[in-house]
């Protein structure tokens, strides 16, 4: 590879600039320094406890997120700042430096600033923890947790980037910065309050089974939120940090694996794109106000289906209502902000009118395409276990009989067909059961399948009133096959 004279002066140039811009922020540096040090090795000494090691939750996981969302978005905005001012703006224009180097070097002096110091603490940490004695595979499956919040921190402060860059001044680089970080998670937990309040239209079975399980027995779910919202990501982060002294069921909701991967070639394209539009951005936006269309644009109204869907969620319609006005407020004071003028537009009341329609519509549409088809009645069949439990309670009085069958595992054909048929039974039982047939004391009975695989795990369960015994009848001779076959056996059958 040849390099002429312009590009060894270039790199001559940007290896001094980055020194010079090093020592230009020494002071900020140095303070980082000094507060690593003390949240992590110096804070080590004061809370360790020889009984008690979850401290290494709090300063393997908590403490080093917080470091990393705190840069990632302090950062972006104090070096690429001489965007939001002409004068400086020229003044940085008349350095021999290509703008591509001076982009790249303040990119990579951000990453630096934020990634270097805190590598060198947790290091420095680690080898605390090492003279401590503590349990290795422990600090090992809490620097698993850092290291992917160091990914998700890379993509998180690459988007800053490209928000200072296609920002034009401080004030909507402030707000875009927020934004970004809130819409993603209005929208999704609007979406899955939407879905959760309509599986009664959706479903049979008992509707906090599929709500508790929207998220956890869905991969593709997880990867889709992962992908878009950091927030989310970082919180199953520290969930997964947390099994290794909480429930374990907390796992099911930790990120999916390899999911790094994809976060860093998310900050490569933001980084891409941050490039291109530093090298083109021109002189005379400087300081104007922002107008690209993935910032107000965007935001605005994104921000407000968000916070609509989310309203209709709410049972309660006085705070529904006030959500709606809460939300009409917002986009007509971002709306403003944007325009940098107090006035109401045709457009504006147009647009307020296209995104109820829509809620609307997206409402129907989660009914009509079962949640998106998220939400599934029958147990999948390629699960890696099943299992039935079936509770009689008042068939005699007084007495409540449980069966629970042992899991039956993957490549048991001819029972997994028969749970399935089974179910596809219960369902239509339950869809005629009439819940007015009730009464205390009266025979009910409770039917449960259980399903288990590296997707996620899962239970649909059906109540059904029973008080003619024509449903224990019925599926009397199924059940005995799962509590009597040779090859499966009942753990325990309690009475009470």
């Amino acid at each position: 590879m040849k390099w002429n004279r312009r590009d060894m002066v270039c790199m001559s140039n940007s290896i001094r600039w980055f020194g010079w811009q090093l020592r230009r922020d020494r002071g900020f540096l140095v303070f980082y320094i000094v507060a690593l040090f003390c949240l992590f090795p110096l804070l080590t000494f004061a809370i360790y406890s020889p009984e008690d090691d979850s401290f290494l939750y709090l300063e393997l996981v908590i403490l080093p997120i917080l470091c990393i969302v705190a840069m990632a978005c302090f950062m972006p905005s104090h070096l690429f700042a001489h965007l939001w001012n002409k004068r400086e703006l020229d003044l940085y224009s008349s350095i021999p430096l290509k703008r591509a180097a001076m982009f790249s070097l303040r990119f990579f002096t951000g990453l630096f600033i934020s990634f270097v110091p805190l590598l060198m603490a947790i290091a420095l940490e680690c080898g605390v923890l090492l003279l401590l004695r503590m349990d290795t595979n422990l600090m090992m499956a809490m620097l698993r947790c850092t290291g992917k919040s160091m990914a998700l921190g890379a993509l998180l402060y690459s988007l800053n980037v490209w928000i200072a860059v296609r920002c034009h001044n401080r004030l909507d680089t402030a707000v875009m910065t927020i934004s970004y970080l809130a819409v993603p998670l209005i929208i999704i937990v609007g979406v899955y309050g939407l879905i959760a309040n309509n599986i009664n239209a959706i479903l049979v079975c008992n509707e906090a089974d599929i709500i508790a399980s929207l998220i956890t027995e869905n991969v593709l779910v997880r990867w889709l939120i992962n992908l878009f919202a950091p927030l989310i990501s970082f919180a199953m982060i520290l969930s997964e940090g947390m099994t290794v002294f909480a429930a374990e069921s907390l796992s099911k909701i930790a990120v999916p694996p390899f999911i790094w991967i994809m976060w860093l070639l998310e900050s490569a394209m933001l980084t891409a794109l941050s490039h291109r539009a530093y090298v083109r951005a021109p002189h005379e936006e400087s300081g104007q106000r922002t107008s690209h269309i993935m910032m107000y644009p965007f935001v605005i109204d994104a921000l407000t289906l968000g916070l609509f869907v989310y309203a209709m969620d709410v049972d309660d319609s006085t705070f529904s209502r006030s959500i709606f006005i809460g939300a009409i407020f917002l986009f007509l004071l971002l709306s403003f902000i944007a325009q940098r003028k107090v006035r109401i537009r045709i457009r504006h009341v147009a647009t307020l009118a296209v995104l109820g329609i829509l809620t609307g519509l997206l409402q129907l549409a989660v009914v009509q395409t079962a949640g998106f088809g998220l939400v599934q009645e029958n147990i999948p069949a390629d699960a890696e276990r099943y299992r039935l439990i079936v509770t009689m309670d008042q068939y005699e009085e007084g007495q409540t009989m449980t069966m629970t069958s042992v899991w039956i595992e993957a490549g048991n054909d001819d029972l997994i067909g028969l749970l399935r048929s089974f179910q596809d039974e219960v369902i239509e039982d339950a869809k005629e059961n009439d819940p007015s047939a009730w009464d205390d004391g009266k025979p009910t009975m409770t039917i449960q399948f259980n399903y288990d695989s590296n997707g996620g795990s899962g239970t649909r369960s059906y109540f059904l009133f029973d008080a003619n015994q024509e449903y224990l009848q019925k599926y009397r001779a199924v059940i005995s096959q799962f509590s009597e076959d040779s090859r499966v056996t009942t753990e325990i059958i309690s009475e009470s």
